[in-house]
């Protein structure tokens, strides 16, 4: 992620790196704190982002086989973004519910 990154997310969106922008580059404070995510964190989204948008995998299905790994999950019930953005984000744990 990190050679991605340095690119300026080569191959996002330009509302994808305005919103990567806002979130990691510019400053925020919750309660008059600096807040800033954790590393793991901005990892987790950015990821996400370049496997969905740039890479173009809108499923996990199409993810795995392409990496010729067996899917345990049936390929017509498949909800991935949801359950990534919900691991990423830390599934609700920082700021109450997910």
């Amino acid at each position: 992620m990190q050679q991605w990154r340095e690119k300026n997310y080569q191959g996002a969106s330009v509302v994808t790196k305005r919103l990567l922008e806002w979130w990691f580059v510019e400053e925020h404070f919750v309660k008059q704190e600096k807040f800033k995510f954790w590393r793991a964190q901005q990892e987790a989204v950015e990821a996400l982002i370049y496997v969905y948008e740039v890479r173009g995998y809108h499923n996990l299905y199409s993810l795995a086989k392409d990496f010729q790994v067996k899917p345990s999950i049936d390929a017509t019930a498949d909800d991935w973004p949801k359950y990534c953005f919900k691991m990423a984000s830390g599934s609700g744990k920082a700021f109450g519910s997910a």
